[in-house]
């Protein structure tokens, strides 16, 4: 097998989501590259040089080096069992960030401009229970407990399950969406 290989299927079995595999995979294979060498072939030095590159010349955001960071990370001290790679490295210190919430009226303009009852149906759904895109992509009928307003939410962020409400608008502009468009699964 493969460092890659290997490294793919530690992964797995630590049960990362594909996603984060993705991620860690291609953040190694990028630190690699930068270097045209193995990772197997590096050392601190490198790992301070290849973090200092994404600050300074590509001008990477924190979040997206502290990505690069936990791959490293994960592939030095938990995969490959050198942890004197990352010694003294600490991921950086992001910003506080504040949501931008989004007023009733901005959110009224936004269901009125919409331009079908899906969009509208999906705005009013994503807003009063707070969903992320992709959760709300993958709800299937069987999701929803209309007595309780409630939605059954699988696979959400970090492979959990959880359940959020729904407000009785959300529910009017879903019945809507319902009757136009009758889906049968999704």
């Amino acid at each position: 097998m493969t460092v890659r290989q290997d490294f793919i299927n530690h992964l797995k079995l630590r049960g990362f989501s594909q996603c984060t595999i993705d991620n860690y995979v291609e953040n190694v294979a990028q630190l690699s590259r930068y270097f045209n060498t193995s990772p197997d072939n590096l050392n601190h030095e490198h790992i301070i040089k290849y973090l200092l590159h994404l600050r300074d010349e590509r001008k990477l955001q924190v979040r997206s080096i502290n990505l690069q960071f936990y791959s490293l990370r994960g592939f030095y001290k938990d995969f490959r069992k050198r942890p004197e790679v990352m010694e003294n490295l600490k991921r950086m210190k992001e910003p506080i960030f504040v949501p931008v919430i989004l007023s009733r009226e901005e959110i009224q303009l936004m269901l009125d401009s919409a331009t079908n009852s899906k969009i509208r149906a999906i705005i009013a759904l994503m807003y009063s229970s707070g969903l992320r895109l992709t959760e709300c992509s993958l709800l299937k009928i069987h999701d929803f407990d209309k007595g309780r307003m409630l939605i059954h939410i699988k696979n959400a962020k970090g492979g959990k399950e959880r359940y959020a409400v729904y407000s009785t608008t959300a529910q009017t502009y879903l019945r809507q969406y319902y009757r136009e468009y009758k889906p049968k699964d999704y």
